[in-house]
């Protein structure tokens, strides 16, 4: 089961959410209490945890080091490096500017590597979009909004700038375009409005 493999959910909220391939294997295997608590623990604080070795992992939840390869195994993973593989991807699925933040304070780097990092990091991305974006579905998208009657850009917190990029670019299609870019605790309030949107009309969140 590959690191790019996830399963749709539902999520505390009620709203639909991805399962990574890691929250998987974790589901359906018959892990003891306390693997299992392991595991729980380890996936519950990813944006602490899905950068350190099997010794620094060890360290911070007090076990040894062979313990934690030998759990990661009875997951399914014939090496620790494949662990955290999946658990970097389990990051990433689940990763908010906050996070990003959060997990860099955590690393201990000078403000030189703190800048290169966040290079390599990018360039990361750039190759994860790359290798798991489907263009007809991206086709698909660009055709629904190009056919819409209305269009809504919705930019809520740091998606504001996003949305309002978005809206720029959609400009020249000439259609009847709303942008609302404010700041999440507003963004409930104004929600309603979307009532106004009709069988033809697209709706598009970041």
């Amino acid at each position: 089961m590959g690191a790019g493999n996830t399963l749709n959910s539902r999520g505390s909220n009620g709203s639909r959410s991805s399962l990574t391939s890691l929250e998987v294997r974790f589901a359906q295997s018959p892990l003891s209490g306390s693997r299992r608590r392991l595991i729980r623990e380890i996936l519950d604080n990813h944006e602490q945890t899905f950068f350190l070795s099997s010794r620094e992992m060890a360290k911070r939840y007090n076990v040894d080091a062979a313990t934690i390869v030998r759990t990661v195994q009875a997951l399914g993973y014939e090496r620790f490096a494949d662990f955290a593989a999946d658990l970097r991807q389990h990051f990433v699925n689940h990763i908010t500017p906050y996070t990003v933040l959060k997990a860099a304070t955590q690393e201990k780097r000078s403000v030189t590597d703190q800048v290169q990092h966040c290079l390599e990091r990018d360039v990361e991305s750039m190759s994860i979009l790359r290798s798991s974006l489907e263009a007809s579905r991206l086709v698909d998208l660009a055709k629904r909004i190009h056919g819409a009657r209305r269009i809504l850009v919705v930019g809520v917190d740091l998606a504001a700038s996003l949305a309002w990029f978005l809206a720029y670019g959609l400009t020249p299609l000439g259609r009847d375009l709303c942008e609302t870019f404010m700041p999440l605790h507003r963004f409930a309030e104004k929600w309603k409005g979307s009532s106004r949107l009709r069988g033809r009309d697209e709706l598009r969140s970041r």
